[in-house]
């Protein structure tokens, strides 16, 4: 369970990197 959600977090903290790269970085 511990090993699912830290990769569960890791999958969010991803995406939300992912999303501020987008929105300042919209041509990348």
């Amino acid at each position: 369970q511990a090993l699912s959600n830290d990769y569960l977090k890791a999958e969010g903290l991803f995406s939300l990197r992912d999303g501020w790269i987008k929105i300042h970085y919209p041509s990348g």
